[in-house]
């Protein structure tokens, strides 16, 4: 701490805080404006979007579980059909959730970058390929 023992020395000091205080306003009028522009709504919305869309993890998410519902949706519908027996409805809807887990589960298997290459792409193919002509 600084001991002033004169007028001018008192004044001097004054002023510098006086300075310091309309620094730390500006400052702070400039942090409250950034803070008022960042929770709008319209940049909510704008930056959860921009979030969503960068986001790779999400798309394959989304990817896995849009081949598994048709996948499960396809199954119910080739065994079953529309059917209005509620024995044959519960069994369609137990196929459809069992068939929607399964394929789910190995699109999103497919998808993943860690297990997609080319050798096991090939050795699906001609897995597929081979048990045709057995």
């Amino acid at each position: 701490m600084i001991v002033i023992n004169n007028y001018i020395t008192l004044q001097q000091h004054i002023q510098l805080l006086e300075e310091k205080q309309q620094l730390q306003m500006v400052v702070l009028k400039l942090n409250l404006e950034n803070v008022y522009e960042n929770l709008q709504p319209s940049n909510i919305i704008k930056s959860t979007i921009h979030n969503v869309v960068a986001s790779t993890d999400l798309k394959k998410n989304i990817f896995s579980t849009i081949v598994g519902v048709a996948g499960g949706l396809i199954s119910k519908r080739i065994l079953f059909g529309p059917s209005h027996s509620i024995v044959k409805t519960i069994l369609g809807t137990v196929l459809q959730l069992a068939m929607t887990s399964f394929v789910s589960n190995k699109a999103a298997e497919l998808v993943s970058e860690e297990t997609v290459t080319k050798p096991k792409i090939d050795s699906f193919i001609s897995e597929r390929n081979h048990s045709k002509f057995l």
